[in-house]
């Protein structure tokens, strides 16, 4: 289901954002730290760097910087192994309602929408040092990943323009931490990408909610 409002919710803002015929908002780049004060619509994180994340991933299966959200896949499968043994648990709708009012409420024009903590994903192909990636697997995130999609899908029905770009500044100022194994066999890599699962998925339930989770007022 929700592969289907992604895929409706991506084209409907490729208009409200004016794109080209042809460019895909996977191909936007992350938004970068403003240099002009009182600037609102750039980032507050290091951007994500091609040369670096290709020389990160060679030495240690891991990058993490300022990514964008877009470049997500929104389906719950963490696999794409045939057996498909690791799933990510489909969120409720209640979950999602939640975690959209918590995350992604109405806020003023002087307030920022921003997630806290990073998205967890992983590609099976080497990331290339030229392009920024797309369609990464999820592994960590998704019910936060649903409710912007609601938000956005709520903003579109409503023509909110300022929801909506609120809502685009939010999407292209995630961190997003990106796994790679670069063994060639099949098994191995999947134990490898299970296992760090895994254990973020521990870390996740002791960590405590801080006030980052919330609106951060200029």
């Amino acid at each position: 289901m929700f592969a289907m409002l992604a895929t409706q919710v991506h084209q409907e803002m490729k208009n409200f954002l004016k794109l080209p015929e042809g460019q895909r908002l996977q191909d936007l780049q992350p938004l970068l730290i403003p240099t002009n004060v009182g600037e609102k619509k750039g980032s507050f994180r290091e951007p994500w760097n091609t040369e670096n994340c290709a020389v990160s991933i060679r030495n240690s299966n891991m990058y993490e910087a300022g990514g964008s959200l877009y470049w997500l896949d929104a389906v719950v499968s963490m696999g794409g192994w045939t057996d498909d043994s690791v799933m990510l648990e489909e969120p409720s709708w209640n979950d999602i309602c939640e975690a959209e009012s918590v995350l992604v409420p109405e806020v003023g024009v002087n307030e920022r929408l921003y997630f806290s903590e990073p998205f967890l994903a992983f590609s099976k192909s080497s990331p290339s040092s030229v392009g920024y990636p797309s369609n990464l697997r999820i592994m960590r995130g998704i019910t936060p990943l649903y409710a912007w999609y609601v938000a956005a899908c709520r903003a579109l029905q409503m023509s909110k323009s300022a929801r909506l770009e609120a809502l685009d500044v939010m999407a292209r100022s995630i961190s997003v931490r990106l796994y790679h194994c670069s063994k060639t066999d099949s098994n191995e890599a999947k134990n490898f990408y299970i296992i760090k699962s895994l254990q973020n998925s521990e870390k996740a339930k002791v960590a405590s909610v801080g006030d980052s989770n919330l609106p951060h007022v200029q």
